[in-house]
């Protein structure tokens, strides 16, 4: 019997009741990335649930300045995403509208994230080459 509730805990995962709960984003956010590989990882401050997160790919305005790299937009008003967030893994509160294109070592990227439609915060990047 102990071990099926050892089995079933393992299974079921257990839930902190003392962590706080995360309130949708509402006010600026401070963005912030980790950029060692070709999928960064983005966390932003204060953590919040975001609706929706962007990445584009900069060019100059000849070019036709900013390509969409990636969306994410959530699937139900006042859920969303926490940080951090992985480029390219989509969390189940959170609905893929455009999939996560392939990034680039040296090209300039820019990273929004929103709330209640209205974006709260951005960062640009630039991925480095790995080093050797």
């Amino acid at each position: 019997m102990k071990r099926s509730l050892v089995l079933a805990m393992l299974v079921l995962g257990c839930k902190d009741s003392t962590a706080p709960a995360l309130t949708p984003c509402t006010g600026p956010l401070t963005v912030m990335l980790q950029t060692h590989t070709l999928q960064p990882t983005f966390s932003w401050s204060p953590n919040c649930l975001s609706d929706q997160i962007s990445v584009a790919e900069e060019f100059p305005p000849s070019v036709g300045g900013s390509e969409m790299k990636w969306i994410l937009m959530t699937r139900q008003d006042e859920k969303g995403v926490g940080a951090p967030l992985r480029y390219g893994a989509v969390p189940v509160s959170m609905e893929e509208l455009l999939h996560a294109q392939p990034l680039a070592f040296t090209h300039t990227y820019h990273v929004r994230v929103y709330g209640r439609g209205s974006m709260l915060g951005e960062a640009y990047f630039v991925l480095p080459y790995p080093p050797d």
